[in-house]
């Protein structure tokens, strides 16, 4: 195997690997992305199948678990090279600004309140759907 040279190593090549490696590229830098999941079996896009029917094609060895208290099924983790990113259907809804707001039965410090404001994140919607090509 040739050896070569990275500066950064990122964890994980889902939404957030991905989008972090495709900045640190354009900004110049030698990547290397790091996965913990297989790559997906190959499959005919037009091959027939259900509507909704993708579980054939994801390798997942974590079966379906029950959170704390018996509360709620905890959701598979399919660990693949791309992550969700692969089976997302470039569908990605926004945060409304009245979002950004906490509930008004929320009040003091409750450390619900957003750092942030829609208006300071709205650029990096635009570059994330963009290099997501939605």
């Amino acid at each position: 195997m040739r050896e070569t040279a990275s500066e950064v190593l990122v964890v994980g090549s889902g939404f957030g690997g991905g989008l972090a490696a495709h900045a640190l590229l354009e900004a110049g830098y030698r990547v290397r992305m790091l996965e913990r999941g297989p790559w997906l079996r190959h499959w005919e896009p037009s091959a027939p199948r259900g509507p909704g029917d993708l579980g054939p094609f994801f390798e997942t060895r974590i079966p379906h678990r029950i959170g704390a208290g018996g509360n709620g099924v905890v959701p598979d983790d399919h660990a693949n090279v791309g992550g969700p990113s692969v089976y997302f259907a470039a569908v990605s809804s926004r945060f409304r600004e009245a979002d950004f707001e906490p509930a008004p039965e929320i009040v003091g410090d409750s450390g619900a309140e957003w750092p942030f404001d829609y208006r300071e994140l709205e650029p990096y919607y635009g570059r994330a759907e963009v290099a997501l090509g939605i």
